[in-house]
């Protein structure tokens, strides 16, 4: 564990700040991608962070992510 916590250090180590966020979105559906002005302010949030957690993912078809992704990647 310690060897891990070395290497991942070692990888910053020109950083001044990493931002690690976690975000609970509350039912991240096709519903609130569907929401232009949602989306606009979850993109906003994310971007903010280098490494971020999401929760409450609620997607049986697993296209939600995807297109999360799209909107960051843009």
């Amino acid at each position: 564990m310690k060897l891990i916590a070395l290497l991942f250090s070692l990888c910053f180590i020109n950083v001044e700040a990493f931002r690690i966020c976690s975000f609970n979105i509350q039912s991240f559906g096709e519903s609130k991608i569907a929401k232009t002005e949602v989306m606009n302010v979850i993109v906003k949030v994310i971007s903010r962070c280098d490494l971020m957690l999401l929760m409450e993912i609620k997607d049986s078809t697993n296209q939600v992510i995807n297109k999360l992704m799209a909107k960051l990647n843009r």
